[in-house]
């Protein structure tokens, strides 16, 4: 065998050991030829035709066999150059030959002249040196590329959820729990690297019902619709706490695989007290994610892992708060809402007057808001306000409220002191503080000359000045105990002429330009019937 002649192999030209090889021919300026360890004290010469075995069995297949043999296992063992007298003339001298990973496999054997054996020996030396350093600085390599690929996705996820509670950060109570997911899916999927993101509603009977799912191409996505039901009815009843992880639905029977399913990865949408059900990515690509060239990062490509779980997880738990807040908010304002039906049911009960009166005047005073170009927040507001501007006549006594004659000095004072009853009544609720300018101030004349406090011009807050239009309106155009309503013509007249003392002109002009809207409100207004009980109290705790 001829020890120095070029190797001819069978391995691939890039292969690690190839690559060491050369590099070490290059060093050294001499041939190697390269032989790979396959078992315990086991060799084959990985570029000779015949891929002869050094070992036992084949001890005739080369001279000097113990020694070369020797070298092998100490190169090996010790990662270090070996050499040996072969003759009086001639030298062995082994190189090991470090992998990716710096895990050894190979050797590589020369033979050089006596004179060359010290010069071949240190530049094989400077070589191996040369492979550990590079080595090294590939491992380096790597791990500052997971190190930035981990911060990068850490920055990206933490980017995402600030941007996803922005988005969700609405101020639409009326949003459930698919539009608040709706909102946050297209951003969701692109960050999630899946193929399909789906979100799996809860049924009644806590079960998965119908899923809605984001994909990239939705007439060309691989898995159907039909395929996503199925999974969702086969895996996500599992899933009631931790994500459920599956790379592995390829290797699966068809029936559980669902076709060309292969990852899955599935969350509960839930808060601690309540489920909405579950998103279910499917399908893990490696065009969604650029790792770099790092080993361990690429290897995950294909499966989602602990990052997307996390996220997945977190982005559900953001998105399940956000639903449930929003329910509490509007079982919030529910609550609300009807306290303030029963304030004024409570009123209604005490005058027969009022009964209808506050609602008109609140469906009044809405519509002149709008038309002022109040925005849909503080339009509701000043509706309920105006459902309570007269709370305070609880009050005051039922023979002032209810005498068909004219009211005395001493009665007129007391229905005076309606505004600041309502106020007493009102203030301890600090979720409707905003209704009581309004209520305190609703019979404020533009002059000065109204009551409680005798505010006049802008004092007086825009929404008593916008329902002192609405409320003489109404007060004018119905019937009362001791006469009937008069025409809407002859009230339109008394607001004109009393634009600028008694009303704010600017209201009065805007009432004037939607007019034709507080004759459909009048017309069109149906009484809210009073509810009759037809049984124990029992049977309303639901």
């Amino acid at each position: 065998m001829n020890l120095s002649s070029p190797p001819e192999t069978t391995n691939s030209k890039d292969s690690p050991a190839i690559v060491a090889l050369h590099e070490l021919q290059s060093a050294t300026g001499v041939a190697w030829n390269l032989w790979t360890r396959i078992a315990a004290s086991k060799w084959v010469e990985s570029n000779s035709s015949d891929d002869c075995e050094l070992d036992e069995a084949h001890s005739a297949r080369m001279a000097f066999h113990p020694t070369c043999f020797d070298l092998f296992e100490k190169a090996f063992g010790e990662q270090s150059i070996q050499s040996e007298q072969s003759d009086p003339n001639q030298w062995w001298v082994v190189s090991p030959l470090l992998g990716p990973y710096g895990n050894l496999h190979s050797v590589a054997i020369t033979t050089v002249s006596g004179d060359q054996r010290e010069s071949i020996t240190k530049l094989a030396s400077l070589s191996l040196n040369y492979q550990r350093e590079k080595l090294r600085a590939e491992q380096l390599e790597s791990e500052n590329a997971q190190f930035a690929q981990q911060v990068g996705d850490d920055f990206e996820e933490m980017t995402f959820l600030r941007t996803m509670a922005d988005s969700l950060a609405v101020g639409d109570t009326s949003l459930g729990i698919k539009e608040v997911v709706t909102r946050s899916f297209e951003m969701l999927h692109g960050i999630l690297g899946a193929e399909i993101l789906c979100f799996v509603e809860l049924d009644e009977a806590g079960q998965p019902k119908s899923s809605i799912r984001q994909t990239d191409d939705t007439e060309h996505a691989q898995v159907s619709q039909d395929a996503c039901d199925v999974l969702a009815q086969r895996f996500c009843s599992q899933v009631t706490s931790g994500p459920l992880v599956r790379n592995d639905l390829i290797h699966q029977t068809e029936e559980e695989a669902q076709g060309t399913s292969q990852q899955l990865l599935i969350v509960p949408v839930q808060t601690s007290v309540r489920q909405f059900g579950w998103f279910m990515a499917i399908n893990r690509g490696p065009g969604f994610t650029q790792h770099g060239k790092a080993p361990l990062l690429c290897a995950s490509l294909h499966e989602f892992g602990t990052w997307e779980a996390s996220l997945l997880s977190t982005a559900a738990s953001v998105i399940a708060s956000h639903a449930s807040n929003l329910e509490h908010l509007r079982e919030k304002g529910q609550l609300l809402v009807s306290v303030v039906r029963s304030l004024v049911s409570a009123v209604e009960a005490k005058d027969a007057y009022t009964c209808g009166h506050s609602e008109r005047v609140a469906l009044y005073t809405k519509r002149l808001a709008q038309h002022l170009s109040y925005d849909e927040e503080s339009t509701e507001r000043i509706y309920l306000t105006g459902l309570l501007h007269d709370v305070g006549k609880i009050g005051v006594s039922d023979a002032t409220l209810n005498k068909a004659g004219s009211l005395t000095r001493e009665e007129f004072g007391e229905i005076q002191e309606h505004p600041d009853y309502g106020w007493s009544i009102l203030c301890e609720l600090r979720q409707l503080a905003y209704v009581l300018p309004g209520v305190l101030h609703h019979h404020e004349r533009f002059d000065g000359a109204g009551y409680p406090d005798g505010l006049s011009g802008h004092d007086i807050p825009l929404d008593a000045r916008i329902m002192a239009v609405a409320d003489a309106y109404d007060a004018m155009t119905s019937d009362r105990a001791y006469r009937a309503g008069m025409p809407h013509e002859k009230a339109v007249g008394i607001l004109t002429d009393g634009a600028g003392t008694q009303w704010d002109p600017e209201i009065v002009s805007s009432f004037l330009e939607i007019v034709n809207d507080f004759v459909k409100i009048r017309q069109q207004y149906q009484p809210h019937q009073r509810r009759v009980r037809t049984g124990s109290a029992i049977v309303y705790q639901d």
